[in-house]
């Protein structure tokens, strides 16, 4: 290791790379050294990674031995730093060389002072002590960690990196890390528990690495000490993948062993065809996957090569692909599965993202064949852990100024899509922290109703720029129709759920309305002299206007609104639109909006329905939107017509809502705030 820069040199190289931005990760370090063989950048690991190397050292021994392990740490990784899988793990990969390192140096020191101790007393050597607390079982059970979460608490808890240089330096998301090193901290304090010691963060930090240390390292040969304890690490490590590979091949022959025992007891079977010479060819069929983490799969892979994969929160379409010899099931939605075929049954093994094959940790599983045609019934809601950490960083949506037609477009699309894939996203983030608080939902689990459709088809925003209206593909065919409302809270957009969750359940739903919808479409009698198909588009209400009949309106309440009070009033409101001059409209209009709107002792004119009658209404959870089906007239033909309408409280009373202002050429406007055809 000759010729490595000294730790002041590496101290101004890692301020200059700190001043513009360009420190490469350990991934692109290592390849660097196995590459190009480059002192400088073993020299920038040696630096980086020195503190928590030493720290682990000398919590197990004392200066002296604590040394020698330290430098044969290092002497490991140059002569085995091709081995390092992944390129991103160095300083997991180190913490575990330099915690095997310090045991086997306690090892020999204990033998060597027993062997001293059968010779004649000499004087002690002043000798620097070890740290006074006992910390074995932390590295004891820090190393037992599966490498995901050990590798973030070494970069966070060990070296003291931020998560986001953490996410840098492992190549994944923050969010990801932020998950990976809660669940890491708990299981470590769980197994901590269970010894009797307490975790302490603190204790785990790095120390700084006294600069003689750290310049032995680049001090020309080793010791022998140095380079028998190398030696034995890597003997050790050799040993250990072979125990591994072995326990890997004994498993497979004890399953193998296992299957053809449970069919000793079998009449013998016909012999069976040979096995086809296209891998894929013995995947066709229907299988249930059974992983480890007690999620349940249900696959069909048809003879053309398609693939479809089923779990409770997911539905996807795929293709089986054989990539040097394995046989892979790779997802639209970013998975891949590779399937070993084990006599009747098959080993499945699950990454995601896609780009994680083969280098991260796959989830396992066995797949058996099932008579099942159909895969199982999704759960209707979806659990949400209070430590669930966000995928993505810009949720909930900023606003920057006025909430435009194109800042709801795209929350809502982001929204609808989203329902379903619940794992990808946090939906605490789209829910209005206000209504959180108020259902006391902000500090545990939220079990909500997410969306089971097969795809958006359309959606429409209303005039106030805060409804939206969902038109999406049914489950079983035909279409549903969700109605959800943003609302703008701290320059942020948010969903209102408005109604609290069911109070057995714990369950409520994201939206305010969620209705089948009836596609068939009629068409009017023949021969047929209704007037009402001639009407105008408009009608226009003079101010002295008095109404020829009994209103009844505007309607009173004697408390909040019920669902069957705005039945009411809607069913009065569609079918008085269809004999406007029995009624005057004035009465059914917020009596604030038409004073804003400077319409309040003028004529006004609003848009009419050209209806032919309601065909269906269904009233939202916030007893305040009401979405009506009518049948409608267009070019002599009746289609059919989706009108929602928004009303209001004031003074008492029940007011229609039309949000928008009237329109400036024609001064006519219209009372509901979104109509469309679905």
């Amino acid at each position: 290791m000759a010729g490595i820069p000294s730790v002041r040199v590496m101290e101004q190289l890692r301020a200059a790379a700190e001043r513009d931005g360009s420190a490469p990760t350990d991934g692109e370090l290592l390849d660097r050294f196995i590459d190009h063989r480059d002192e400088y950048a073993l020299a920038a690991l040696v630096h980086r990674h020195g503190p928590m190397v030493w720290r682990v050292c000398r919590r197990l021994l004392a200066h002296h031995d604590a040394e020698d392990a330290f430098q044969a740490t290092f002497l490991v990784l140059v002569r085995k730093a091709a081995s390092v899988r992944p390129r991103e793990a160095v300083a997991n990969w180190l913490y575990g060389v330099a915690h095997r390192s310090a045991l086997m140096a306690r090892r020999t020191a204990t033998r060597r002072k027993v062997r001293e101790s059968q010779v004649s007393v000499l004087p002690e050597a002043a000798a620097t002590p070890p740290d006074p607390c006992d910390h074995a079982p932390l590295d004891q059970e820090l190393s037992r960690l599966p490498d995901r979460f050990r590798a973030v608490l070494v970069l966070c808890d060990l070296e003291g990196r931020t998560r986001t240089e953490a996410a840098r330096q492992l190549g994944v998301p923050e969010g990801t890390v932020a998950g990976r090193l809660a669940r890491a901290r708990a299981l470590l304090a769980k197994r901590l528990t269970r010894r009797g010691v307490a975790l302490v963060v603190g204790a785990m930090a790095a120390s700084s690495v006294p600069e003689s240390v750290a310049n032995a390292v680049s001090a020309g040969p080793v010791s022998p000490a140095v380079e028998a304890l190398s030696t034995q690490v890597l003997q050790a490590m050799t040993t250990s993948k072979l125990k591994a590979v072995a326990a890997a091949v004994v498993g497979v022959l004890a399953f193998t062993t296992l299957a053809v025992g449970l069919a000793g007891d079998k009449p013998l079977a016909p012999e069976r065809p040979k096995v086809p010479d296209d891998p894929a060819e013995r995947l066709v069929g229907t299988w249930t996957v059974k992983f480890e983490n007690e999620v349940n799969e249900w696959c069909r892979v048809n003879k053309d090569h398609s693939a479809k994969v089923v779990e409770p929160l997911r539905r996807s379409p795929g293709k089986v692909e054989v990539r040097d010899g394995a046989v892979l099931i790779v997802c639209d939605d970013d998975r891949l599965e590779r399937w070993t075929p084990v006599g009747d049954a098959a080993v499945v093994e699950h990454w995601f993202p896609a780009s994680a094959y083969p280098k991260e940790k796959p989830v396992k599983g066995i797949a058996e064949r099932t008579t099942a045609d159909e895969p199982p019934e999704s759960p209707p809601h979806f659990v949400e852990k209070p430590d669930m950490q966000p995928q993505f960083a810009w949720l909930p949506h900023k606003v920057e100024g006025e909430v435009t037609e194109e800042t709801i477009y795209v929350a809502s699309k982001e929204f609808i899509a989203d329902i379903r894939n619940p794992g990808k996203v946090r939906f605490r983030d789209f829910i209005d922290p206000r209504y959180l608080k108020k259902h006391g939902l902000t500090d545990k689990d939220l079990a909500y109703e997410i969306g089971d459709n097969t795809g958006l088809r359309n959606y429409h925003l209303a005039d106030d720029l805060r409804t939206i209206l969902f038109v999406v593909d049914a489950k079983g065919g035909g279409k549903e129709l969700i109605v959800a409302r943003w609302v703008v809270y701290e320059g942020r957009l948010y969903l209102s759920p408005e109604k609290g969750p069911d109070p057995k359940t714990g369950i409520f739903t994201l939206w305010m309305l969620r209705t089948k919808f009836d596609e068939a479409k009629q068409s009017p009698p023949t021969g047929t002299n209704d007037t009402r198909l001639e009407k105008p588009p408009h009608v226009v209400e003079k101010a002295d206007m008095k109404g020829r009949m009994e209103s009844g309106l505007p309607h009173k309440l004697g408390q909040e609104p019920t669902e069957e009070n705005i039945r009411v009033v809607t069913k009065m409101f569609s079918s008085k639109m269809r004999t406007y001059p029995d009624i005057r409209f004035r009465e059914f209009f917020d009596p604030r909006y038409l004073k804003k709107r400077g319409l309040t002792d003028k004529d006004i004119a609003f848009e009419v329905a050209g209806d032919r009658g309601i065909h269906d209404y269904t009233v939202a959870d916030d007893n305040r939107t009401t979405l009506v089906t009518m049948d409608s007239t267009k070019d002599g033909k009746v289609v059919r017509e989706l009108f929602l309408l928004r009303w209001v409280c004031s003074d008492g009373c029940l007011y229609v809502s039309p949000e928008k202002a009237p329109d400036e050429k024609t001064g006519i406007f219209t009372p509901w705030i979104l109509r469309t055809k679905p």
